[in-house]
Formats: structure tokens, C-alpha cells, sequence
């Protein structure tokens, strides 16, 4: 039973399972913003991931605006065309991010950003097991996300962590695009089956 006030949209009653097999990527939203408590209780079920020796390294921000998170589109695009160079596991997008139509930021209302302190050696771990909570929570009220692993340079940069109050030596792990699906979730693809090394 989850605490505090939550606005259920459309609750799913769905088991575990069933949330982990037909998850997907939604990159097509609705406007509407989600509920500043339903955001921050979505956290909070985030925070009760394992967490290495209970360091529990992880700090939060959330974004609210389409107006607003267009302007971090606008300038976190702009940043990625000119350094592109110096990332080659994106030189695949360049045409999309060349193309004045598409929003590397999913022209979300909604965002949620997972930062972790690297003073806990498992920090990563720890944001990314709290990304899941997040994403499989918001599942179970009709809350649908999408890891953007555009962002991974813009929202860690220095300017923005100042701006937005996060400590220096905090590292971002997930930026996070999440709001109510504008389209029926589809089936994802295939997946392959898993590689057991020691499998007889």
C-alpha cells in the first residue's frame, strides 16, 4: 500500500512480473502535469532500493514545465551538436539531433533526475536500482518513463547542478522523462534469450 497522497490516473493493478514484461521506452506524453506529492511519493519508493553497505548515496530533482524542460531541450541539443565529436557512442543520433523536430528530451512536462554521491563505491548501483523502483511504481497508477541518456553530460554539468542547488560532487545517473503515455503502450520487441555461461 503506498503512503502518503497519490493521485491514481489510472491504476493498473498489475503484479511484478507483469510490470517487467511489458514495460517500455514511452517517449510520447501527455501535457499534463503529474502531481507534485505523486512525484515525490514515486521518490520515496525509489529511496527503498538495496543499497550498498545502507550508504543510500542518492539525491533527486524534479523538473515540471513543458515550457520550462523545453528551454533545458533547447540548450542540452545545442550543447550535444557542437561536442558531438568528443562522443562517439551518439555520432548515431546526429541526424536526429540535426533535426529541428525532435526533442531529445521526448517533449516531457514531467522529469525527474537521479544523482548520486560517489563517496559510496556502489553509487551507480544504488541510482540506477532506485531508477527501476521509480519506473515499475509509476507503472502500478498509469505512469509511464523513459531513460534519456541524452542528458547524461547536461545535467551534470556545473552550471546546472549549481542552478538547481545539487552538490559539486554529486554525479548524475539518470535523467529520467516520465508522465501520463499520450498513445496505448505498445508490445516491445523480442527479446533475446538470456546467455547463461554455465548452462549445461
Amino acid at each position: 500500500m503506498m503512503k502518503g497522497k497519490i493521485t491514481m490516473k489510472e491504476k493498473k493493478n498489475m503484479n511484478v512480473i507483469e510490470a517487467i514484461t511489458t514495460r517500455r521506452s514511452v517517449r510520447a506524453y501527455t501535457d499534463e502535469l503529474i502531481d507534485r506529492d505523486t512525484l515525490v511519493e514515486l521518490v520515496r519508493l525509489g529511496t527503498l532500493a538495496a543499497s550498498g553497505s545502507n550508504m543510500q548515496p542518492w539525491g533527486f530533482v524534479i523538473l515540471q514545465g513543458k515550457d520550462l524542460i523545453a528551454q533545458h531541450d533547447k540548450v542540452l541539443k545545442a550543447d550535444l551538436l557542437t561536442n558531438l565529436e568528443k562522443y562517439p557512442h551518439l555520432q548515431q543520433y546526429r541526424g536526429g539531433l540535426e533535426n529541428p523536430r525532435f526533442s531529445p528530451l521526448n517533449n516531457a512536462s514531467n522529469m525527474i533526475l537521479i544523482y548520486g554521491c560517489p563517496k559510496s563505491h556502489y553509487y551507480k548501483i544504488d541510482c540506477t536500482l532506485a531508477a527501476a523502483n521509480i519506473m515499475f511504481a509509476g507503472r502500478e497508477i498509469g505512469i509511464e518513463n523513459c531513460w534519456v541518456g541524452f542528458g547524461e553530460y547536461y545535467f551534470n554539468s556545473p552550471a546546472f547542478k549549481t542552478d538547481l542547488g545539487v552538490p559539486e560532487d554529486y554525479d548524475l545517473v539518470c535523467a529520467m522523462t516520465i508522465g501520463y503515455p499520450a498513445k496505448p503502450i505498445k508490445q516491445g520487441p523480442t527479446r533475446k534469450e538470456p546467455i547463461i555461461f554455465n548452462l549445461d
